[in-house]
């Protein structure tokens, strides 16, 4: 967790990622190279690194996170596991 403020004078609080590695990260399609700082995490985010995905809930309402995009339901799910 860091506290800082941005250019503008804004107070942010809140967890921020450090890409210390050769690989680039996406995080929520935004792009963070080499030795960038990025954030503060929405409640939700997907880390992509390479070709594998990271999940990021911050709070226990973000675990009822569901895309716009996407619309599935219980019933749809349970018909594909079964």
């Amino acid at each position: 967790m860091l506290r800082g403020q941005s250019a503008a004078g804004k107070a942010l609080t809140g967890y921020f990622v450090l890409n210390t590695s050769d690989i680039p990260l996406r995080i929520n399609r935004l792009l963070c190279k080499q030795n960038s700082l990025l954030g503060p995490l929405p409640d939700f985010a997907v880390i992509e690194v390479g070709d594998n995905a990271v999940f990021w809930w911050h709070t226990d309402d973000s675990l009822d996170y569901c895309p716009r995009e996407v619309h599935v339901s219980m019933r749809s799910i349970h018909e594909v596991c079964e």
